[in-house]
């Protein structure tokens, strides 16, 4: 094991304990997801049914629809209001890049017609 950079060590013969390691084991995946799936249960998103990768939560009417996949998401509302809400909501906990409008989605390209 390497310290990471810029730790200064106290000396040559120093022992360092490593308490969890996450990057690199099998199961990684599958701690980040049920990380994430707890933190937005908190924020008051279900689990789909039909694919544990979609999230979806209704407030006053409007349904608030997050898909998530490896380390990208994709949010959808009835809603712009709600999804700006809960853009901050998510940001306060997770820093992530908006990338703004969707333009492709594993490998589909998605275009949006707004007047029809």
């Amino acid at each position: 094991m390497q310290p990471p950079p810029g730790y200064d060590s106290a000396g040559e013969n120093m022992v360092l304990r490593l308490h969890k390691s996450l990057y690199g084991l099998k199961q990684a995946g599958r701690r980040w997801y049920d990380t994430l799936v707890r933190t937005l249960t908190d924020l008051g998103f279900h689990v789909s049914q039909a694919d544990p990768g979609v999230l979806q939560t209704r407030v006053q009417g409007d349904t608030l629809i997050l898909a998530i996949h490896v380390n990208d998401c994709m949010i959808t509302s009835s809603s712009s209001n709600l999804i700006a809400q809960y853009k901050k909501k998510i940001r306060a906990i997770y820093p992530f890049t908006d990338l703004g409008p969707i333009h492709w989605l594993l490998g589909i390209k998605i275009t949006q017609d707004r007047k029809a």
